[in-house]
């Protein structure tokens, strides 16, 4: 059996469906799924979306879970949806470090693990009141401006790259046209 493991937050929620068909049809019918994710989601920090809240992607039980599954023939891993943490304000060396530990944790599961990036190119294409209008939305705590965002996007990019290229993960930048 092979086993994917996947932590995220909205982008892998909605595409949940297409990575578990993919992963069946690439890997096998017998490929477990197992997911960390929910609209929302941050890799550190608890937060409330409407009436339901989510704890971190760090405290939630995917973790005691997975150290009590039994092994799987192959394991791989997928990290994404790392830029909710900009939205709520953490600074980027804060974000990477709750990203480097979650990529510790999958190691002792996962031998293949595939990182992905951020939305470099998205914040040059969304005009201030757009911004405005998706934070309160989606994140309607944050003070966040798209001006922010932007530098934050623009530091924690290449040091994902920079985790990657050190843990020997598979480094996989977001294209434009995946976004609306």
């Amino acid at each position: 059996m092979t086993r994917v493991i996947a932590l995220g937050a909205s982008n892998l929620t909605r595409g949940l469906r297409t990575v578990r068909t993919l992963s069946r049809t690439t890997l096998g019918a017998d490929t477990q799924l197992v997911a960390a994710l929910g609209l929302g989601r941050s890799y550190g920090s608890y937060h409330r979306l409407g009436f339901r809240g989510l704890p971190a992607i760090l405290d939630c039980g995917i973790w005691n879970a997975l150290d009590h599954m039994p092994r799987a023939e192959r394991t791989l891993g997928i990290v994404s949806d790392i830029g909710n943490d900009i939205l709520y304000g953490f600074p980027p060396d804060q974000i990477l470090m709750w990203v480097r530990e979650a990529v510790t944790r999958l190691e002792r599961h996962s031998s293949s693990i595939a990182l992905t990036g951020l939305p470099i190119d998205n914040p040059a294409r969304v005009t201030p009141l757009q911004f405005r209008i998706m934070r309160s939305v989606m994140f309607p705590s944050s003070r966040q401006t798209l001006e922010g965002v932007t530098r934050d996007i623009t530091i924690l990019q290449p040091q994902l790259e920079q985790l990657a290229a050190e843990r020997g993960l598979r480094f996989v930048r977001l294209k434009p046209e995946w976004y609306g």
